[in-house]
């Protein structure tokens, strides 16, 4: 029976022997097709778990960016109904969780191919585990609104749900990460428990965590670096 991986990525520039178990290591060794939200870095990851580099040439890549790729979809359906596994990874982090990849893991359970999620990275329960907030009931909310009134609207939900005792996590573009932290200074109390997480298991990673009144984030540490945001 085929059966459909789901392999996490990398989260950055780690060291994958960090964030990778042996396990993925050597399965990806028996992998001739992967699917993919961006080739480019599923071949860099790939070959940095140990695949041959060159990649041989009977390993195959289908590049799907979204659940709207649908001819990609289609191909890679007909691979898992014709018996062939297939490892979908994301270009960051845990592939169906605020990335690509559900449409394909949907299929499969309709076709009764089975769905093996693999053990790695994930900068939501990391910044989770990290932030010293609730981790037993917490909610993540994707990207905030880029809308002003939208995005103040979010911030004063998020710090609502917060105090009913539901950790909020919850993140935006790394160029706005530097305005993101100012609103929330702007609408949320001072003694509001914040938690920015950057670059996670990365080398110059950094998580910072207490009030939103009292906590310093130098500015280049944070611009244009992923993060997650948690609210207590």
């Amino acid at each position: 029976m085929a059966k459909l991986y789901l392999l996490p990525s990398s989260l950055g520039g780690e060291d994958v022997n960090r964030i990778t178990p042996d396990f993925n290591k050597v399965l990806i060794q028996s992998i001739k097709y992967f699917a993919c939200e961006n080739t480019k870095s599923a071949r860099r990851f790939l070959i940095a778990c140990g695949l041959p580099s060159p990649i041989p040439d009977d390993v195959e890549f289908i590049e799907i960016r979204n659940d709207e790729d649908i001819p990609q979809l289609k191909y890679a359906y007909q691979l898992l109904d014709k018996g062939n596994d297939v490892c979908y990874l994301s270009e960051a982090g845990a592939p169906c969780v605020a990335d690509p990849g559900e449409a394909l893991a949907s299929y499969a359970h309709q076709k009764n191919v089975k769905v093996v999620p693999l053990v790695g990275a994930s900068s939501i329960l990391l910044a989770l585990m990290a932030s010293g907030f609730n981790g037993e009931q917490f909610t993540f909310n994707g990207y905030i609104p880029r809308d002003k009134s939208e995005r103040a609207r979010a911030i004063k939900s998020y710090h609502s749900n917060a105090k009913s005792g539901y950790t909020q996590i919850f993140m935006d573009t790394p160029y706005r990460n530097i305005q993101l932290l100012e609103d929330l200074r702007q609408h949320l109390p001072a003694n509001t428990k914040v938690c920015v997480a950057i670059n996670l298991s990365c080398e110059n990673e950094l998580i910072v965590s207490g009030e939103i009144g009292q906590i310093q984030i130098k500015k280049d540490a944070l611009h244009k670096q992923p993060a997650m945001f948690l609210l207590a």
